[in-house]
């Protein structure tokens, strides 16, 4: 056991010594084919920063990707180009912050720490946070960041990062992490609580008017309480039952249909069918007297399209009918008419 145990660790270590080996060679062969000259590359760079031009010089810094020093302390070269590099990247994130460009300034962060292996997460969290309240009445923009917090939580809390919540920081950056992920599901949270409040105002100046009733403002809001978690999505769908039990003891078809829709946001599946059974019985009696438009309107709101479309080519050929009759009982008038008059 003790030999087979030595076996695989000798093994893993040529393994792994042959990788590094590998990865250094292909560094070196890049370096020697000239095809960067980060000596030259970084000069540049660091003049133009220190010249004031700190986008210029971050601009040429990015490109220095292989380290591939000449001259000097190679190993004081790289230490510098870090210190210069995340300085710079640093000064640029937090100025395109301060001046709400967040997408720039979380780019020129993730550069620094691509490039300088720097701890940037922390800013980049503060980042993704100041986006989502600047645009709070988005719903991707703040359920992006929620997704964002929760999932790198779990992350960092399953087993397999256990080396991570090892690693300096990230045990503070998990709390902090907590406490934005609740900071913004409060904002989605008041976001559904808005809409609620603009579906109750346009609900409640629709008194008397059968046009399009508010139901966007309900779906709106549950988009909301669904960021928000909480149980608050119950706030919608009440909402919505109550809506669908108001309208459905109407029997004006636009209104049937709205409590149906307000119904489907709360997935109240059964009354949603008790409103279309109604309607069909409805559409039935509207057809036994005629009333062949009407019916047809009712059988739309239960979803019947096919009887909705037979009784209004029914209604139609009626119609047409009664037009013909009408038509030769003027022409059989005026027949006699003109037989009475001599013509």
């Amino acid at each position: 056991m003790y030999k087979l145990y030595t076996r695989v660790v000798v093994g893993m270590a040529v393994a792994s010594a042959v990788a590094l080996y590998a990865m250094r060679s292909s560094a070196d062969m890049a370096c020697e084919t000239g095809a960067m000259d980060d000596d030259t590359l970084f000069a540049k760079a660091t003049q133009l920063t220190g010249a004031g031009q700190d986008a210029e010089g971050f601009a040429i810094l990015r490109k220095i990707e292989s380290l591939c020093f000449d001259s000097g302390d190679k190993v004081a070269k790289k230490a510098q180009f870090n210190t210069v590099m995340e300085s710079v990247g640093r000064k640029l994130a937090r100025a395109a912050e301060a001046a709400g460009k967040f997408d720039e300034a979380e780019r020129f962060y993730r550069d620094v720490r691509d490039s300088t292996y720097a701890y940037t997460e922390a800013d980049e969290d503060r980042v993704a946070v100041a986006r989502a309240k600047a645009n709070r009445t988005s719903t991707s923009v703040v359920g992006g960041a929620i997704y964002r917090f929760n999932a790198d939580q779990r992350r960092m809390w399953s087993e397999s990062s256990v080396r991570d919540r090892a690693k300096p920081h990230q045990a503070e950056r998990t709390q902090q992490m907590a406490a934005y992920e609740s900071e913004l599901q409060t904002i989605a949270a008041a976001q559904g609580d808005a809409a609620l409040a603009a579906e109750e105002k346009a609900f409640t100046g629709m008194a008397g008017r059968f046009s399009a009733y508010p139901v966007e403002d309900v779906e709106r809001a549950k988009s909301w309480y669904q960021l928000a978690g909480g149980g608050t999505m119950k706030r919608a769908t009440d909402r919505a039952v109550a809506r669908g039990d108001q309208l459905s003891k109407e029997t004006i078809p636009a209104r049937l249909e709205a409590a149906i829709d307000y119904y489907q946001q709360a997935d109240a599946t059964a009354k949603a069918q008790q409103v279309r059974d109604k309607a069909k019985n409805l559409g039935d009696a509207a057809d036994r007297t005629g009333n062949f438009h009407r019916a047809a309107d009712y059988y739309n709101v239960a979803d019947l399209s096919a009887q909705a479309d037979a009784v209004m080519a029914r209604g139609e050929a009626q119609a047409e009918a009664n037009e013909k009759k009408r038509k030769a009982e003027f022409d059989a008038g005026a027949d006699d008419l003109e037989a009475e008059l001599g013509f």
